[in-house]
């Protein structure tokens, strides 16, 4: 718990995130407060009861209408990447709550054959009008790392992504515009993560 309460916890997510971010990596710094219009949303806002919010955000992968990021908490906030990330215009795909949409597998990976079974997508792959693949968030919290308190070893933990944005980044690669990006900081491993 001290460790958390210090800031001495590494930890890191992924997300699928709509569009691709200008630049590969930014520290996003900007205050979160109970948004005024809808009291169960956070928000940025600056004035005096909101309190100061940081995330680091690095881009991974790039799919063209797409992107994959490693997101790094500085502070800890409700909802703080969801709304770190719509803030910056590029919401968490699946998160409708904060800008995302529910994402479809034709959308993930256009040309892609209808009729074509994907693994994940069932015995119906993608077959079906209302076919939706991504239908909650695609943020994934991954890594945990820090020193044992009592050892003072390193300690890392992986959680290998669910079989929904596994698939997902499957299908993402197949695009003709995918880009894989080396960015300084990223430390998640993509092939421990199941990617």
């Amino acid at each position: 718990a001290e460790h958390f309460a210090h800031r001495r916890v590494d930890k890191r997510y992924l997300a699928i995130v709509h569009g691709e971010p200008a630049k590969p990596e930014g520290l996003i710094d900007e205050p979160i407060g109970r948004d005024p219009q809808q009291r169960e949303n956070m928000c940025v806002r600056h004035e005096k009861a909101s309190k100061q919010a940081k995330t680091i955000y690095r881009v991974r992968e790039r799919y063209g209408k797409f992107s994959l990021v490693e997101l790094q908490l500085l502070t800890g906030r409700t909802h703080q990447i969801r709304v770190h990330l719509s803030y910056i215009g590029h919401p968490i795909a699946g998160d409708t709550q904060y800008g995302g949409r529910v994402v479809g597998p034709q959308e993930l990976a256009p040309g892609f054959g209808a009729e074509e079974v994907v693994p994940g997508f069932g015995a119906e792959g993608m077959r079906g009008a209302g076919s939706c693949h991504l239908k909650r968030q695609a943020l994934h919290a991954t890594t945990l790392a820090f020193k044992h308190p009592i050892t003072q070893k390193s300690c890392s933990f992986v959680a290998p992504l669910h079989t929904d944005m596994r698939t997902s980044i499957e299908l993402l690669r197949r695009n003709p515009s995918f880009v894989s990006l080396a960015v300084p900081g990223a430390t998640v491993d993509l092939a421990q993560a199941g990617v």
